[in-house]
């Protein structure tokens, strides 16, 4: 599989976005504050909204629902939503950072390994009779018809986290992506994942933020952290094998990232260069 380095780019610290600036100004005089988004659209990546708590010295928490792509626990229709919840904590070297899918899996990642025609690798998404899929293309067509409208839909979807037996706790993995539908769909009055494909596509967004002095000296509460997650790191573990916390790897590659430039696929170059031509943006 060949890949393709695009240069370094310049990345962007922040940018004014309006919701999530609004309430660190009112976080930092108040403590906390909450703000709910909808009649929104896909956000990017939800830990981008945490890390400008973060610049800011706060906690950060951004929720969102998605178009509809899990199984329920013992369902074979798709009606939740991948659902990112992303969480930030002050930390050194780097912040803690957690953003991912409350399902098993991202589907971006089943594209990903469409693109490079490699198998998945584990229990992440099952067909209409709640088979569990291997082949990644299958997986993709899969979730591309798994939108739970009113016309005929195909069935299967990618698992809640546990994956797809009950008795590995998959119902635990469907609480967690209900509540994000609750703190996003229903409490911002917006349109829940089962219904962004029928009409307008209407996500909507649940975003937090926390000032830790609020609680106590933020400096003693970063230390606290960092203090925690080292001895997370330093347990005894597997030989061979390195204990991550959450933003480990994403602050390790970032700094790659901005060193050495981005590596892609050829299958997805070639694709922004297509989309480049139509919109006669010339692709380095």
């Amino acid at each position: 599989m060949a890949f393709l380095h695009l240069p370094p780019i310049r990345w962007l610290t922040s940018f004014y976005n309006p919701p999530t600036q609004k309430i660190i100004e009112k976080a930092k005089k108040t403590g906390v504050a909450i703000a709910v988004i909808r009649n929104s659209n896909h956000f990017g990546t939800a830990g981008y909204y945490t890390r400008l708590a973060l610049e800011a010295g706060l906690v950060g928490v951004a929720l969102t629902n998605t178009r509809p792509l899990v199984v329920p626990t013992n369902a074979t229709q798709a009606f939740l939503g991948s659902n990112a919840f992303a969480f930030g904590f002050p930390a050194s070297p780097h912040p803690f950072m957690f953003d991912g899918a409350t399902c098993v899996v991202s589907g971006g990642k089943i594209q990903v390994h469409a693109k490079k025609g490699e198998p998945l690798p584990g229990e992440w998404a099952v067909d209409k009779d709640r088979q569990v899929v291997t082949d990644a293309q299958e997986a993709e067509d899969i979730l591309a018809t798994a939108a739970f409208t009113e016309g005929e839909q195909k069935g299967g979807g990618v698992l809640t986290l546990g994956g797809n037996d009950e008795e590995n706790s998959n119902y635990k993995g469907m609480g967690n992506s209900i509540v994000i539908e609750l703190l996003t769909g229903i409490l911002a009055q917006g349109s829940i994942s089962a219904d962004t494909v029928s009409g307008k596509h209407d996500f909507s967004q649940f975003v937090m933020v926390l000032n830790p002095a609020f609680f106590g000296d933020p400096e003693v509460l970063k230390k606290d952290a960092t203090s925690m997650l080292d001895r997370i790191r330093q347990l005894e573990h597997i030989p061979g094998k390195e204990i991550w916390v959450p933003g480990d790897r994403e602050y390790r590659l970032l700094a790659e990232n901005k060193e050495k430039g981005v590596t892609i696929d050829e299958k997805t170059y070639q694709e922004m260069k297509e989309i480049g031509t139509e919109l006669g943006i010339d692709v380095p």
